[in-house]
């Protein structure tokens, strides 16, 4: 599977389209599993099938976008909120301060943001190192 067939799927399946938890605090994992399938060397229709068998259970993203704002994310360390906001706010800087660069966004933000990421197990961590190494943005 080439690399570009991994983040098409990754992609139709991320955050923009699954929040990133269900239930209430489960987390959503359909990126770990997709992610982990291709690097053993599953194909495509083995991932459409993990993907199939994962997403009924997962919650559509829209409902959880409030169409917020914001200036200050240090102010948001540790809160269960505003996902989209941040999610939006990162997207924003990686293109227009970073010039693209997911290396120099990490390198800039990780450090001030890390000690917000240590509520839910470290999930967020998990996530930004899933993908990075699938080498997508999102």
């Amino acid at each position: 599977m080439g690399s570009s067939q991994l983040t098409s799927i990754l992609l139709n399946n991320s955050a923009d389209r699954y929040y990133i938890e269900y239930g209430g605090y489960v987390m959503n994992h359909i990126s770990h599993g997709i992610v982990a399938l291709a690097r053993l060397g599953a194909n495509t229709e083995r991932l459409e099938r993990f993907v199939n068998w994962y997403k009924p259970r997962l919650e559509e993203a829209d409902s959880f976008r409030d169409g917020e704002k914001i200036d200050n994310d240090v102010e948001l360390l540790g809160a269960r909120k505003s996902y989209y906001a941040l999610l939006d706010n990162y997207k924003r800087q990686l293109n227009e301060k970073f010039g693209g660069s997911m290396e120099s966004l990490i390198a800039n933000q990780f450090p001030k943001l890390f000690p917000g990421l240590l509520g839910s197990a470290f999930h967020g961590s998990i996530l930004l190192g899933y993908g990075y190494a699938a080498k997508s943005s999102q």
